[in-house]
C-alpha cells in the first residue's frame, strides 16, 4: 500500500483536463486537493460525474484533483489506507 502514497502513476487534472472525461468507466482512486492539502479522498468508477458531484452538491472548494487507475478489488482497501495515512478534512469514515 505504501507504494501509493509516492506512485508517480498519479494523473493530475491540472497538467490533464482532460483526463476525467476520457477515463469513462474506469476504477479510480482520488485525491481532492486545496491549496496544496488533500482535503478528500474517495473511489470511483464513474470518472468526472461522481468528483463533480463533490463541487456541484457538497459546495467542497477545491483546485486540484490527482487519480490513479486501480484495480476494482483493491479500490476500498487503497481508499481506506490512503484516508488513514493522510487523514483528509472531510474524510470521516476511516478517519480515527
Amino acid at each position: 500500500m505504501k507504494k501509493y502514497i509516492t506512485d508517480s502513476s498519479w494523473i493530475s487534472v491540472k497538467k490533464n483536463p482532460m483526463y476525467l472525461f476520457q477515463c469513462g468507466t474506469t476504477p479510480l482512486v482520488y485525491k481532492l486537493i486545496y491549496k496544496d492539502k488533500i482535503i478528500y479522498i474517495g473511489k470511483t468508477h464513474t470518472g468526472g460525474r461522481r468528483i463533480a458531484s463533490h463541487d456541484r452538491d457538497k459546495g467542497w472548494v477545491f483546485d486540484n484533483v490527482e487519480c490513479i487507475e486501480v484495480p476494482v478489488n483493491e479500490q476500498r482497501s487503497i481508499e481506506e489506507y490512503l484516508i488513514k495515512y493522510y487523514k483528509p478534512k472531510y474524510n470521516k469514515q476511516h478517519s480515527v
